[in-house]
């Protein structure tokens, strides 16, 4: 499976978000069609799965152009989570219009609310440490680093809810299980 994640078809909304390079490019999206065409050639068993983060800046977007596009098997709507500050939140209002305009891909959508992500996901950061999104604090939190205390002590340091992360691996959540 081969994940991309695009939060808006819109050059100027992608630079607001900050998904470009160092040069301010962001992702041509016909190139990367083209580029998807020859990876299924070579390739006829890949899928492809489309990751979008709704936000304040996109969450009015149609990325049905952009689905259209990319064609993936599987499209997971993931609303941003308010890490620090509330400056990318949305409203449940208006992440619901956005899921609800784009229900032509109910078949293909997984759509994940900040209840979901918390304490679902296994992530280190370049520190060497493990951590988390949780409900109970402004920001994430952090173990020590796993190098130096080991995985197992470290990863008891952060929440996780196994059931949580086993339920995106559901069918109905649009998993392989």
């Amino acid at each position: 499976m081969l994940g991309v994640s695009i939060d808006s078809g819109q050059s100027d909304i992608n630079n607001l978000i900050g998904r470009v390079d160092s040069q301010g490019r962001f992702l041509d999206l016909g190139s990367l069609s083209s580029s998807f065409e020859v990876l299924r050639r070579c390739n006829p068993a890949l899928t492809v799965k489309l990751n979008t983060v709704v936000n304040r800046l996109n969450w009015k977007d149609d990325l049905s152009s952009v689905v259209g596009l990319i064609q993936p098997k599987k499209w997971k709507i993931l609303r941003a989570l308010p890490v620090i500050d509330q400056s990318t939140n949305v409203t449940d209002d208006q992440f619901r219009a956005f899921v609800d305009r784009h229900s032509a891909y109910r078949s293909i959508a997984v759509v994940e609310d900040n209840q979901d992500m918390q304490e679902s996901y296994i992530m280190f950061d370049p520190q060497g440490r493990f951590f988390q999104n949780s409900p109970c604090s402004a920001g994430y939190q952090y173990s020590q680093p796993i190098l130096e205390v080991g995985a197992e002590k470290a990863f008891e340091q952060v929440s996780f809810n196994p059931e949580r992360f086993l339920s995106r691996y559901s069918k109905e959540a649009g998993g392989a299980a």
